[in-house]
């Protein structure tokens, strides 16, 4: 749509030079016609405000890890069978997993629904335990945190954006949480 929008606008002011340059000449007052008419007919393209976009970046810090990020040995998860439940017996995630983070390593982690992605990623950040834990983390000085896929079921649903960013940052005043939600694309009533 852009580029027919400026493929139009550039032979609008085509149309418009010509007519313009040749207007009084009798010898071209046909031909002047003729773009005059050309030019009416066009039916003018609009082109919506263009949406605003975020951008941000996050900067890496050198941090005194090992080669060695994370390592599992052996590792096992399953869930004790729900009274009640279809499971009549604990549902079995890993048997024997092991594998090694190194530090600049780029992981994908992919499979089916149920598979386990999210209990292994949760095992790494030690939000979920594992018995026993044979998961060793050499890193000291990084911290680990993930984003979860159903986050919002950690917020609170009755709660206003800018009153859970007040909660993350209790010295900010209105302005400045107002400011960086602005940075987000929230702005007026929006973050209510």
């Amino acid at each position: 749509m852009q580029a027919a929008y400026r493929n139009q606008r550039d032979r609008i002011e085509q149309l418009e030079v010509f007519i313009n340059r040749f207007r009084y000449q009798a010898t071209k007052a046909k031909q002047v016609q003729s773009r005059i008419k050309e030019l009416e007919k066009i039916e003018r393209i609009e082109v919506p405000p263009e949406e605003k976009t975020i951008h941000f970046s996050f900067s890496a810090t050198e941090a005194e890890a090992g080669r060695i990020v994370a390592e599992f040995i052996g590792v096992e998860k399953s869930y004790p069978a729900k009274a009640g439940s279809k499971l009549e017996r604990e549902k079995k995630f890993f048997r024997d997993v092991g594998f090694m983070i190194e530090k600049g390593d780029r992981i994908a982690l992919v499979g089916v629904n149920g598979a386990g992605k999210s209990t292994l990623i949760k095992l790494l950040a030690g939000a979920e335990t594992n018995d026993p834990r044979r998961i060793q983390n050499s890193v000291t000085t990084l911290r680990l945190i993930t984003f979860a896929q159903d986050q919002y079921k950690e917020l609170d649903a009755d709660a206003r954006m800018i009153d859970d960013l007040g909660a993350a940052s209790p010295r900010s005043t209105q302005t400045e949480l107002r400011s960086l939600l602005g940075c987000f694309l929230f702005s007026e009533d929006d973050v209510f």
